[in-house]
């Protein structure tokens, strides 16, 4: 256990000795009576929101499920690429959904600046998944009344709306993405360029679609649309990546890149607004600074909240512990970005990450991206 873990356990075990207001309780395993919250909030209605309220009212608890302000894109959600890996299925499968249903796209190639890269990828129909999760429910768009829950999800990803800010360095990545009709081209071929903390991707969607799109920090002088030109995806004629293509919708978002050990408080026992506030997903961190994906994690994150609701202590350290891979990734980028040069470690930390998003690197292909990462 590092000592960054073991001193954010300490914090969230004294805040859950403050935590004692809850209705329904039950003890957890160490033996420590514990709150279990029957009226919950939660904020935000993308893939961590959404399979929380499934899950959480199908234990006939009280849920209302609140997005503050519908995203003003062609698809009604904020900017995704929709890829995901191999631990997308079970998530599904356990809210009792079938995963098959909601894949458009397997992908078993992603090409890296020529760098053929074998990979099990998935392109996902995200509206439809959220559709389904939440059955029709309604989707409160007004102020959350707080005080009248016993705790509120904050999973409001970039936004982080309700926790305090983060006690690290936030990286918020700005993003541009278009969808795009491309006749001619492979519906297989998955492209991906990346940066230190910026990057541009091809997603294919399947039926000759696919997403094309970049991002980079604000400050870096430099703006997303004009770097995914400069990488060759998307010309000024809308050329995708060098064959025609016919604009179809287009969006900008943000995307965190902040890890979770940085992104705490995870849990605030006591707010502002009246109730106890857990994060979820991307408001605590669970965005991958190489790939950018994180519908899988907020999934995993959200899976943690089940196992861990009664406990903010366990529930910070499990956090930290799942993904610490994450906090790894933003440390070579942080070195990266301050002038160092790469070590033999951020090799095997490359492959064994890719694996999670389903990409298989070799040893030559992990120094390849590296080598890119160091000069793009």
């Amino acid at each position: 256990m590092t000592i960054g873990v073991y001193l954010a356990r300490m914090l969230a075990s004294k805040a859950h000795s403050l935590q004692r207001n809850e209705p329904v309780s039950r003890t957890n395993d160490r033996g420590v009576h514990a709150a279990l919250p029957k009226r919950i909030a939660i904020a935000g209605a993308g893939i961590a929101g959404a399979w929380l309220y499934r899950m959480l009212t199908s234990q006939g608890r009280t849920v209302d499920l609140y997005e503050t302000e519908r995203p003003k894109t062609a698809c009604g959600i904020h900017s995704c690429a929709w890829g995901v890996g191999p631990g997308f299925s079970p998530r599904i499968e356990r809210a009792g959904l079938d995963h098959d249903r909601y894949i458009i796209n397997r992908v078993n190639r992603v090409f890296f600046r020529g760098r053929n890269v074998p990979a099990e990828i998935f392109l996902i129909d995200k509206p439809a998944l959220i559709r389904d999760l939440i059955e029709g429910s309604e989707v409160l768009r007004t102020p959350i009344p707080a005080h009248s829950y016993d705790r509120m999800l904050d999973c409001t990803g970039v936004a982080r709306a309700y926790l305090p800010p983060a006690i690290g360095t936030d990286k918020v990545c700005t993003t541009v993405q278009y969808r795009m009709k491309i006749a001619d081209a492979p519906d297989d071929q998955l492209h991906i360029r990346y940066g230190v903390f910026k990057g541009s991707w091809i997603f294919p969607l399947g039926n000759r679609t696919c997403h094309v799109g970049g991002g980079c920090l604000p400050d870096s002088g430099d703006n997303a649309r004009a770097m995914l030109q400069r990488s060759g995806l998307l010309d000024a004629d809308g050329q995708v990546n060098g064959h025609p293509g016919e604009h179809l919708c287009g969006c900008t978002s943000a995307l965190r890149l902040t890890g979770p050990d940085e992104s705490q408080p995870h849990t605030v026992p006591t707010s502002e607004y009246g109730c106890p506030i857990w994060g979820v997903g991307e408001s605590i961190g669970t965005v991958s600074p190489f790939t950018g994906e994180g519908i899988t994690n907020a999934l995993a994150c959200a899976a943690l909240y089940l196992c861990h609701e009664s406990d903010p202590w366990a529930y910070t350290a499990a956090v930290l512990d799942t993904f610490s891979w994450i906090t790894r990734e933003r440390k070579i980028l942080d070195a990266r970005a301050a002038g160092r040069w790469f070590t033999p470690f951020p090799l095997k930390a490359l492959r064994q990450n890719g694996r999670r998003m389903g990409i298989r690197f070799g040893f030559w292909d992990a120094l390849a991206i590296l080598h890119e990462v160091a000069r793009y």
